[in-house]
């Protein structure tokens, strides 16, 4: 007995003299590792509540930062392996690129808005210089989804197309803040592409800023009507 209780001893010993814990990496793995197995299930609250406890100690971990906005959008119902396979067709399901995301996206409540805006706000917090390419690729589509998201607000019967009524809701404000999400878009696309990344999903994100503005109108909001019009 006393053999067998000796290696258990001494790697007590040694842990205490190092004053650290061999067993800590197995008993208590990375934040990070946990909010992916939870994200993995399609645990997003849990991914959340992980994540958010974690940057408590660390506010400056980029790499919680990023996935925290993955979990935001997940809960809010939107996958970014879907926006880029309904960007890299160009909108070829539908009348342009920024309608047919509707197909891939949930409804646009208030609730779902609010959740994917903090997801953007969250990426828009790294700095520049801590992005790694696989966060501009994000930022691109989580900004295109949340252009499309606030658009798709407006599509009050739920059909995918705009009637006249519902284009005339969309007022100056409402246009702006739509297409500051768009150039949001564009802007990281561009840095994306400048770091070598390549698809048509991101290089889609710049023909919807060109189209809407080769519309008729004198205003931002009379622009995106004439678009989003002409996708019904």
């Amino acid at each position: 007995m006393k053999n067998l209780l000796f290696p258990s001893i001494l790697l007590l010993a040694l842990s205490s003299a190092c004053g650290t814990n061999l067993f800590e990496s197995v008993a208590d793995p990375d934040p990070a590792d946990k909010a992916t197995a939870a994200m993995d299930e399609r645990k997003s609250d849990e991914a959340i509540s992980i994540l958010e406890k974690a940057l408590q100690d660390e506010p400056e971990n980029w790499l919680y930062v990023s996935l925290l906005a993955s979990a935001k959008a997940q809960k809010a119902g939107v996958d970014t392996t879907d926006i880029a396979l309904e960007m890299a067709q160009g909108g070829e399901s539908s009348g342009n690129p920024l309608t047919a995301l509707f197909t891939v996206l949930p409804t646009a409540t208030q609730e779902v808005i609010d959740l994917l805006s903090e997801a953007t706000e969250l990426l828009a917090s790294i700095p520049a210089d801590q992005l790694e390419s696989g966060d501009t690729f994000k930022i691109s589509m989580f900004n295109t989804a949340f252009t499309a998201l606030q658009a798709k607000f407006f599509d009050a019967d739920g059909s995918g197309s705009f009637s006249v009524e519902e284009l005339q809701s969309l007022d100056e404000d409402a246009a702006v803040n739509i297409l500051n999400s768009l150039l949001n878009a564009e802007n990281a696309a561009t840095i994306y592409q400048s770091s070598g990344g390549t698809g048509d999903a991101t290089s889609n994100v710049t023909q919807i800023r060109s189209q809407i503005e080769q519309q008729p109108g004198e205003t931002q909001a009379e622009k995106l009507r004439s678009y989003l019009g002409s996708g019904s």
